[in-house]
């Protein structure tokens, strides 16, 4: 197909949540029991790491975890919001996180409304 030809489509754009999940609306989506933090102290420096792992299958389209304080590149992201695949159980976030000063957050989002659904304020 040629150049022209490909721009007589249309682009299509992906539609990204811009409500604000309730806190029931999260819970529903993200049981508080379903999110397990796995948390493995710093080898060097001052960043360990937190593993958030999914036990149980969930309504959530995605699923973000970011230290609090931290930069946008220390953040992981998974699922997709132009499909209606969910989150499922065995699925993992991993980032960085200094647990003396800082929390990660969980965000999902769930029929076009995102909002935290949890949050680890460090090793226990």
């Amino acid at each position: 197909m040629s150049r022209s030809a490909l721009l007589k489509y249309p682009v299509a754009t992906v539609r990204v949540p811009t409500d604000e999940l309730t806190a029931g609306e999260a819970r529903q989506a993200v049981p508080p029991e379903v999110p397990s933090f796995t948390y493995e102290p710093p080898e060097g420096g001052d960043l360990g790491t937190l593993t958030t792992e999914v036990t149980s299958d969930t309504d959530a389209d995605t699923l973000l975890a970011q230290p609090q304080e931290a930069p946008g590149l220390f953040t992981d992201r998974v699922g997709n919001f132009a499909d209606d695949e969910t989150i499922g159980a065995g699925t993992t976030l991993e980032v960085a996180a200094d647990p003396a000063s800082e929390a990660v957050r969980i965000f999902a989002s769930d029929d076009g409304a995102t909002g935290e659904v949890t949050r680890w304020q460090g090793p226990e």
